[in-house]
Parts: C-alpha cells; structure tokens; sequence
C-alpha cells in the first residue's frame, strides 16, 4: 500500500527541530522582558510587555505549526502543531483580551478573580517560559530518539472499523450518554469512558474509505457523523461539536492535503466556535433551572436557545467568544494561592487516578474544576481550571512549572514518532493513540493527571488491544467488501 504524500522529509530526523528552537528562543527574549519590567518596576512599560508576550506566543506557535506540517498530512495526527494552535489560542489570542477587549469583557473575567495589570504580566512570563520549555524539550529529544521500523505490511481496515465500532460504540451510547442523561446512577470508570469518546475514530474510517473511492459508504458514513454531532449538541459541549467536525476535516485532509484545505477547514472551526458560544451558554442556562436533565429536557433546552439565540448576554459589549478564550484570571489566582502558601494538591492526587473504581469502590469522584471554582469563588456552580502550566505553579512553584513543561515536552516527541512511524504507510491501528494524542494537544487548559498522565497510559493499553485483534499481515484492501 502506498504511504502518504508528502510535503517535506517525514523520515528526516530532527525536521524542524531548529525552526521549533528558534521559537523557543522568541518566547525565551520575550519573557525576560517582561520579568524585567516587573522585577525593576517599570510600570509604564508593563501594558507594552503584555502586548508584546501574547503577540510573540502567536508568532512562536505560528512557526511551530507551520513547520510541522510541512512534514504531511500524518503531522495532523501529531499532537505539537495542535498543541502550538491551542496555546496561541488561549496564551496569544485569550491573553491579549486584558489590553485589547472591551471593560466589559474584562470586568466579566474579574468574576473569577481579580487581577492587575502586573498580575496579568506575571501569568503571561509564565506562558512564555512554560512553552519555551516545552519546544526546546520536544526539538532536543525529537534529534534523539531513533528511528522505528515501519509496520509490515497494512491491516484490513473494515475489520479494523469492526473492532473499533464494537469496543466504542457500545460503550458510549450504552453507558457513557444513559450517563449524561441521568439514566444511570453510577459514574462509569475513567478508562471506560476514553474507550466510548473513541467513536470519531469509527467515524474518521468511513470518511477515509469514502474519499478513497467507496462511495457506497457515503450514507453511513454520513449518517454516523449526523448522530455523533446530534450527541454533541444535546450535551450542550463545544469541544465535542468542534472534534466531530476535526474528524471530517482529518479525513478530507488525508486525501487533499493543500493548505487551502486547512483554510477551509479552520474557517468552518472559527465560525462554529462563534455560533457554538452563545448557544451553549444559553441552553446550560435553560437546562440549569430544571430539575430533570434527561433527553427531552436538553432537547427543549437547545431549542430554546436556538430561538433565543444571542438574547442571554445582558452587554452587547460583553466579548463572551473572547472572554472564554482567556485563562489569565485563573491562572493568577493558581499563582498567587500558591505564593501565599496555599499550594495545590492536584499532582498529590494522581495515583489515584489509576485505582479502577471497581477496585476502591468508595473512590470519590474527582471534581478538580468545581474544586478550584469553589475556591476562587466561593461555589462550585461552575468549573474552571488554571490550565497545565500554571497547575504545575500551583502545586510546586517555578519547579512544578519545568517539571511540567520538560514531561510535556517529551511526550509531544514520542507521540510524534510512533505517529510517523505508522501513518507513513496507512496504518490506521494507530488511530487509537493518534486520537488521544490530538487531544492532548488541544488540552493545555485542561488538568495534568487526567489529561497528560491517565490518558497517555489507557491510550496505550487501547493500542496493544487493537494490535492484537487486527494484526497487520491481513489481506488489506482499500475501501469495502463487494
């Protein structure tokens, strides 16, 4: 079978590394200068610093994404260039929310906790540190790591999608969304739940063999699609809208991959994202105020938020898209808990992660973003979190940070060599592990425990399951039986 096309040197060792260094390198200048500003007080230079650090954060990241998917359409199942888009996103676009956004917005973000403009600085130089880390860790063990033999030969790739679609399908629309909608009154298991969120991966597979040639496929892949995003927008969560729609975007770049694809596709990203706010907001609002959060309550509550569309801000003024992009509130209020002798304990709580609940039966269940809500605000209505580099602050100061920042930094770089070392020649078996390894690049606002630790070993265990059930000496044939 024919390995994928490419734009660059996939097989080349260390491609790009001196590009990611040089950003580092720019987010490294960058924090100095701003802990200049703050270490010698020169507060008239400090609303310029925090122009300057979430302006180099988009440009470092912008460096990074571009030279790594230079490398081909398999760089889109690595998690770095995700990983640089989404803290541009959050560190670059969010962060300059403090200088550019409106009062309004502002003042919205100072629910959480209120900051000043050198409170602001401090949790950018944090930004800028933390991601410098992270590329030069990633560029230094990327030149290390040596090269894997490819997989010999291809597997079948329908019995890979039967075995996909019997392991998750089951346990996601058994179990995981009876859950979400209280039909169930236990919580299911942690590792459970990573095998039912892998249904895109199913997904993902019919749009592949559609595109390669079986249009017969078309309508179920179609309609799976339609069923994946109706659960979606029933759960009233962005972030699964936004991943049914990556999935589609993936396969479509696997077969066309041009810039103008990614154009397009993150042009649709963007405007769904814009749309997704207000009704998402809304219908959380709608479904609060009821007592029953079953199917017919969120349906009544997405289709009240559709007709009430934009009704739910009380400001025009008040930049929600922008304001839920930016993570500076929290990140100061990790910071200064952790200086005033407060620190976290979320790292403290890891290995219990990995106990099965069928195991501890008391094992309480992990809230950590209601947690942190409660403390900065008194309730646990909400959650919120810090995001990974300023968690890392707030359970061990400056050395959680680096700790934090070198374990990412080598993980991007492993992930990213198993990855290349299977999609080079289509072997999708890796889907599993890519799957989880795009996510943990979208995730730098999420937890460390569960999103960087837990999810890279159940990631792990669901590939040795899936190597096994489909070896790759099948007969492969491209697209489906006749």
């Amino acid at each position: 079978m024919s390995s994928l096309p490419s734009h660059g040197k996939p097989d080349a060792r260390g491609h790009g590394s001196g590009a990611i260094a040089v950003a580092a390198g720019l987010l490294a200048l960058a924090a100095l200068s701003g802990q200049l500003v703050e270490t010698y007080r020169f507060y008239a230079w400090v609303e310029r610093a925090n122009t300057l650090i979430p302006a180099t954060v988009l440009v470092a990241s912008a460096i990074v994404f571009f030279f790594r998917i230079r490398r081909g359409p398999e760089s889109l199942f690595m998690p770095l260039p995700w990983f640089a888009v989404s803290c541009a996103v959050y560190f670059g676009i969010g962060a300059s929310a403090k200088v550019f956004a409106t009062a309004e917005s502002n003042e919205f973000s100072s629910c959480l906790y209120r900051i000043d403009d050198v409170g602001v600085l401090r949790t950018n130089v944090l930004n800028a540190v933390a991601l410098a880390i992270v590329f030069m860790t990633h560029a230094l063990v990327a030149l290390r790591l040596p090269e894997l033999p490819p997989p010999r030969g291809t597997p079948n790739p329908w019995r890979l999608i039967i075995v996909l679609a019997v392991f998750t399908i089951p346990i996601k629309y058994g179990l995981l969304v009876p859950y979400e909608l209280g039909l169930l009154s236990f919580v299911p298991p942690t590792s459970i739940a990573a095998f039912g969120s892998a249904t895109r991966l199913v997904m993902f597979l019919l749009w592949d063999v559609t595109l390669g040639g079986r249009k017969r496929v078309f309508p179920l892949a179609l309609a799976f699609t339609f069923v994946e995003l109706a659960v979606a927008l029933i759960s009233h969560a962005k972030i699964e809208v936004l991943t049914v729609l990556f999935m589609v975007a993936l396969a479509i770049y696997m077969h066309r991959p041009r810039i103008s694809t990614i154009a397009a596709c993150g042009s649709v990203a963007a405007v769904t994202y814009f749309l997704l706010v207000p009704y998402v907001t809304e219908a959380r609002m709608v479904l609060s105020d009821r007592s029953d959060k079953g199917l017919s309550s969120r349906i009544e509550a997405s289709l009240d938020a559709t007709e009430r569309h934009g009704s739910f801000a009380p400001d025009e003024r008040q930049q929600g898209w922008w304001t839920r992009l930016d993570y500076t509130n929290a990140q100061a209020f990790a910071m200064d808990m952790y200086d005033r002798g407060s620190p976290g304990r979320t790292y403290e709580e890891i290995p219990q992660l990995f106990v099965p609940r069928f195991i501890w039966l008391d094992k309480p269940v992990v809230l950590y973003g209601a947690q942190f809500n409660r403390l900065a605000t008194g309730t646990d209505t909400s959650s919120t979190a810090p995001g990974v580099f300023a968690e890392g602050y707030w359970n061990f100061g400056w050395p959680g940070v680096t700790f934090t920042c070198l374990y990412i930094g080598a993980i991007l770089a492993i992930l990213e060599k198993f990855a290349s070392t299977f999609l080079r020649v289509r072997d999708f078996r890796w889907l599993p592990c890519g799957s989880y390894a795009v996510q943990l690049g979208l995730r730098p606002d999420h937890w460390f425990g569960p999103a960087y630790v837990v999810g890279l070993a159940v990631s792990f265990v669901y590939l040795v399951i899936i190597l096994l059930l489909v070896p790759s000496n099948d007969s492969a044939t491209r697209g489906a039986p006749a």
